[in-house]
């Protein structure tokens, strides 16, 4: 909280002075994002394990049924998915969410 009984000021861009989202936020876009590049083919599987998408903290169940299938490191996509990654794929580009 910002002064007695206030909510405290959003973050703003210091070069456009635009208000900036929460972290939180900000990442189910990120999140939301990389879904989106991941159905387009513009990103690897190291790419879904890089930056700790698994503890995302998610609003919708689309971001939690995408977000549930992503494994915390690449070496754990082998264990969790096994020889079968083709499905495992599949289902990722299924549960992205919009």
């Amino acid at each position: 909280m910002g002064a007695e009984g206030t909510t405290p000021e959003p973050e703003t861009s210091a070069e456009s002075g635009i208000g900036l989202p929460d972290r939180g936020l900000a990442r189910r876009h990120a999140l939301r994002r990389m879904a989106a590049r991941l159905i387009d083919g513009e990103i690897t599987r190291a790419d879904l394990v890089a930056d700790d998408w698994w503890e995302t903290e998610v609003g919708t169940a689309a971001e939690q049924s995408f977000v549930a299938l992503i494994p915390p490191c690449d070496c754990c996509i082998e264990y969790t998915v096994g020889l079968d990654q083709q499905t495992w794929a599949a289902q990722l580009r299924i549960a992205a969410p919009p």
